[in-house]
């Protein structure tokens, strides 16, 4: 078992590794597929000659598919259960690397890495996540900015893909998640600070939260004290507070945000 503090130091093929079920679990996991598929089409085929032969021998035809779809559904659920996903505090830091963590616990690492940070810094921290139900992608966005320099500095970080599947199908690498961070200018900083110092954030929408499609946020004020502000929205209407930070930290990355990286290398983004 890596030392929690050593997970960083992972790569991301060796924490695959770690997270994915190994020993008895992985070959039952290779080998159970076909099997619990035959068990399932013997099972269903067995009861379908016993129908056909005290009624009709068409209705067993019939009849077979009806069961097959779901003991075999049946089937693989179990062998999914018995085999298990791997180990969960390896998912979590995959999670984390790909910006898929539960939300509280994601918005609670900003929190704790923002407490480290000098009294007299000043600026803004905007976490942005986003999910898109026609092709399951998520997005993930953090914002830094300072406001407490000479020059006002900062920093976009993004990283997009597929929802993660830890049971079905797990990742045999990260190649499908996108992750890049580029500098912001000075002039980008400031420009986005003034919106967000001329907003009402306290009236940010409260829509309710779905895994499948719309965007949350977490604004925080770094200052002596910090304020804090959390949305969430199903859609990004034109010329609101969140809408005007996923288009900003989205331009800043280079990604489109009507595209999908799922989908090939020349289309970007998420909406």
């Amino acid at each position: 078992m890596v030392p929690e503090h050593d997970l960083d130091d992972l790569s991301d093929l060796r924490l695959l590794e770690l997270a994915r079920p190994r020993g008895w679990r992985a070959g039952l996991r290779t080998l159970g597929c076909p099997i619990v598929l035959a068990a399932a089409g013997w099972l269903s085929w067995s009861a379908s000659s016993w129908v056909g032969l005290v009624t009709w021998s068409w209705l067993g035809w019939v009849v077979f598919p009806f069961l097959f779809l779901p003991i075999g559904v049946l089937f693989s659920a179990l062998l999914a259960v018995v085999a298990g996903r791997g180990t969960d505090r390896y998912w979590l830091e995959v999670r984390r690397r790909i910006g898929q963590m539960p939300l509280e616990r994601d918005r609670s690492l900003v929190r704790a890495d923002l407490a480290d940070r000098a009294d007299d810094q000043k600026g803004w921290v905007i976490l942005l996540r986003g999910a898109r139900s026609r092709d399951r992608l998520a997005t993930r966005l953090r914002l830094d900015l300072r406001t407490d320099t000479i020059s006002p500095c900062g920093e976009v970080r993004g990283v997009r893909g597929p929802r993660l599947d830890t049971i079905i199908s797990p990742p045999s690498d990260l190649a499908r998640w996108e992750r890049l961070a580029t500098p912001l200018s000075g002039s980008a900083v400031a420009e986005l600070s003034q919106l967000l110092n001329d907003s009402d954030l306290g009236s940010l929408p409260r829509d309710r939260q779905t895994r499948d499609a719309g965007w949350t946020g977490l604004i925080v004020q770094v200052a002596t004290p910090a304020n804090e502000w959390t949305y969430s929205t199903k859609t990004l209407t034109e010329g609101t507070v969140p809408s005007e930070l996923v288009r900003f930290a989205l331009d800043a990355l280079g990604w489109d945000p009507t595209g999908s990286p799922l989908r090939g290398s020349g289309e970007n983004g998420a909406s």
